[in-house]
């Protein structure tokens, strides 16, 4: 993969992206404008795409947000219902990404899912609900494509689970398709960075697959920082945040995040 971009690059490829926005609410685009993205506490939420990417951080820095990566590497979103509440509901949030779907999608056995369509599609709604009542906005977004090529061997399935669903790919997007649909359903704002990665010239994933690479936490960062800058407005005046370094702990083949207190 061409690890040439960084992500401290987004700021320059902004206008380079296609609308990133995705599906939005209109409600949201106008209401949205009247307040300020300076201050606010932005929350990253999903499995290892989040839990390991650069892109959240880069956008709440962007954007002159707090921020706090609440996500997991391994989780589905059956287990993401028992995490979000000490890990994103108590931080406070403003504004929410859910990215699911990576392992969701993994077979178990033949044609059994971790986590079936129809139950991630509720999962989803569920989360929604509770980031909706604690006062905060959610934003869906849509798993970038993982590489069939090294999939079987990356993450320990048998290519003979998948026959009935045609490819891990395809599979992966009936999870993405979902997320389209719930976000319609919902009325919640939706950045369909499936879509966006298909336009990147340089390889989205790492060598594993699945990971993002340096140009796919750009391609990320660029559409979250688009859908907020073009839903909200900004204080040149305001006081600028200041970050502190997220830690991760490698945990055999997964990694979590170490929340800061």
């Amino acid at each position: 993969p061409d690890e040439s971009s960084s992500p401290a690059d987004v700021s320059a490829e902004l206008s380079h992206n296609a609308d990133p926005s995705g599906d939005i609410n209109e409600e949201s685009q106008v209401s949205g404008m009247t307040e300020t993205l300076d201050g606010k506490m932005l929350v990253v939420f999903g499995d290892s795409i989040t839990a390991l990417g650069s892109w959240g951080k880069t956008a709440a820095e962007s954007c002159n947000m707090r921020f706090f990566n609440g996500a997991f590497g391994g989780i589905n979103t059956e287990e993401a219902l028992d995490l979000i509440e000490p890990f994103v509901i108590s931080r406070g949030p403003d504004i929410v990404t859910l990215c699911f779907g990576m392992n969701d999608l993994l077979m178990t056995a033949k044609d059994i899912p971790q986590v079936t369509p129809e139950e991630f599609a509720e999962n989803l709604k569920t989360m929604i609900g509770l980031v909706t009542a604690c006062g905060a906005t959610p934003i869906l977004m849509t798993a970038n494509p993982l590489d069939e090529s090294v999939f079987y061997a990356s993450q320990g399935q048998s290519e003979s689970w998948y026959s009935s669903v045609g490819s891990p790919l395809a599979w992966l997007d009936v999870y993405n398709q979902k997320t389209r649909e719930v976000a319609a359903d919902t009325g919640t704002a939706l950045i369909d960075t499936r879509v966006l990665c298909d336009s990147s010239e340089a390889a989205v994933t790492i060598s594993d697959g699945i990971h993002l690479s340096a140009a796919g936490n750009n391609v990320f960062a660029a559409a979250l920082v688009g859908y907020l800058t073009s839903n909200y407005a900004s204080d040149p005046d305001a006081e600028r945040v200041v970050y502190d370094e997220s830690v991760y702990i490698p945990e055999g083949e997964t990694v979590s995040l170490l929340p800061e207190y």
